[in-house]
């Protein structure tokens, strides 16, 4: 559940109506989450080994995303984009490694 925005833009043309930046997302993650739950349509790839992170993410190229867990947590980056057309939403799929972990 995401918490706090911030967001920095590097460009915006608006003759393209296109923008280039960075966002931090701060976010809780409740403890019935699973990367299963946020799955839908059985998509192989995105399995229970994977730690799975979904955004509503219409017309957006997202380039690089990178996991920071509160305290001391190892950072994480993902390693695939999917997108979901039907949904407009786009899952970050991180390594099994991954500490995405519910909120306590």
């Amino acid at each position: 559940i995401p918490r706090h925005y911030d967001l920095h833009y590097e460009s915006i043309d608006l003759e393209r109506h296109t923008f280039a930046g960075t966002v931090s997302i701060d976010v809780d993650i409740p403890a019935s989450s699973s990367s299963t739950d946020a799955i839908s349509g059985g998509d192989d790839a995105c399995n229970t080994d994977n730690a799975v992170i979904i955004l509503h993410a219409i017309e957006v190229d997202i380039l690089s995303a990178i996991f920071q867990p509160c305290g001391d947590g190892a950072p994480s980056q993902a390693y695939e984009f999917r997108y979901h057309i039907p949904s407009q939403s786009c899952s970050l799929i991180f390594p099994p490694s991954s500490s995405i972990v519910p909120s306590s």
